[in-house]
């Protein structure tokens, strides 16, 4: 009877223990999805900045 009651107890261990790599890896997937957007977002911003970077840099070239 013991021999049942600790395959019971491992068996309820591992569903918990897998239970949390879940939780874990669902965590971990939504902060690569969040981490994803702000480097979509700052890579907008930088090719932006660029842009305006060229333009001044034409208007000062046109200036001298």
């Amino acid at each position: 009877m013991g021999f049942v009651y600790l395959i019971l107890a491992l068996s309820i261990t591992s569903i918990i223990f897998l239970t949390a790599i879940v939780l874990e890896i669902t965590k971990v997937q939504a902060q690569s999805i969040t981490l994803s957007k702000l480097n979509q977002g700052t890579q907008e911003k930088l090719i932006s900045l660029k842009q305006k970077a060229e333009s001044i840099e034409k208007l000062l070239e046109n200036i001298e």
